[in-house]
């Protein structure tokens, strides 16, 4: 029987499957269903940055939170229960614990992963992700009703690539000064060189990658007028992108990698894993099938390495690297595809 215990982001799983941060994991219900079904490892859902701005505010009183709308709707949740939901994931469940913030760039919530730390949290995943804003100058408080009449009609200028990039930099370096578990940075695709934007996070000592974020696609209705909320859950064709990617950074990165989206099926599993990755975040399968597909996928899996005669994991990962040519992902057009199609 193969090994299949799996070393990620400094941590030792039992085997690299793991559930990703979501609704399933937002309570100890979902949490205990999710250690349950033989999971390697848990993702909690994240508490996103706008949380934690909101209940700082609360505590100072700052009447001039950013976000009114949001602010309201934010005051009803306490930060602290989700500490209580670490300390009890760890007290109930025998894989680790991983916590999870979603980060949309500000820094000033930083301190509150000392919390998570000390709640016991065994890593922290950082659900990262920036769309670039419209500078502006910074002005005194009470100068700024001046500044914005003048201003309106300024030229803008958004942050470019390198400024959005150092956002990232900065929150790793400022996280490294705060806490000493394992930081993940779990990112999207869209940068103009992915691989130096890794190989820098990688120099800034992040514990792992997990990629791709499954982005929230804005939506509205033509009649009403109002924004569409509702859940889009990956499909196979999705994982592509995240195949692409784990084979081309993992040779250029020392961090671990961690693939998501687009999973649903063991046979994707072992494919990026094959590929380079360490561990593999199931998420929309288990929305779909439930939890049993993770003591499916662990039995097809073993019975693959033992076919293939694989005896653990770090044999698996990244061997595709030795009987093939990789360097065909780097191709976005590929000509052997256009002419097998005039056939």
């Amino acid at each position: 029987m193969a090994d299949l215990v799996t070393q990620y982001a400094g941590l030792t799983l039992a085997n690299p499957l793991i559930i990703s941060s979501s609704g399933l994991t937002k309570d100890s219900e979902g949490i205990r269903k999710a250690t349950d079904s033989g999971a390697g490892a848990v993702v909690l859902r994240s508490v996103f940055e706008e949380e934690i701005m909101a209940e700082m505010a609360s505590q100072k009183k700052d009447s001039a939170y950013q976000h009114p709308e949001a602010y309201d709707y934010l005051l009803d949740y306490s930060l602290s229960d989700y500490l209580k939901l670490i300390e009890k994931s760890k007290k109930d469940c025998h894989v680790p614990i991983i916590a999870s913030i979603n980060c949309t760039g500000s820094s000033s919530w930083i301190s509150y992963a000392k919390k998570i730390q000390a709640a016991g949290a065994d890593a922290l995943e950082v659900n990262f992700s920036i769309l670039p804003t419209i500078e502006r100058v910074p002005h005194p408080e009470f100068e700024q009703p001046y500044y914005d009449k003048i201003d309106h009609d300024a030229p803008t200028h958004y942050q470019d690539s390198q400024q959005l990039e150092a956002i990232y930099y900065e929150v790793l370096q400022e996280l490294h000064k705060h806490i000493t578990i394992p930081i993940i940075f779990k990112i999207g695709p869209y940068f103009t060189s992915l691989i130096n934007f890794a190989r820098t996070l990688d120099a800034h000592k992040v514990s792992a990658l997990t990629l791709f974020n499954w982005f929230f696609t804005p939506d509205f209705d033509i009649d009403t007028k109002e924004v569409i909320y509702k859940m889009q859950l990956s499909d196979p064709q999705s994982m592509g992108n995240t195949l692409r990617w784990i084979s081309l950074l993992q040779q250029e990165v020392q961090c671990d990698l961690s693939a998501t989206t687009g999973i649903h099926d063991a046979k994707s599993c072992i494919k990026l894993m094959m590929a380079g990755a360490s561990t593999v975040q199931l998420c929309s399968v288990i929305y779909k099938n439930g939890f049993s597909v993770v003591q499916d996928f662990l039995s097809e899996i073993n019975d693959w390495m033992d076919s293939n005669q694989y005896a653990s994991i770090n044999d698996l990962k990244g061997s595709i690297h030795k009987h093939m040519d990789t360097q065909v992902f780097n191709r976005t057009q590929y000509l052997k595809q256009y002419t097998e199609a005039r056939k």
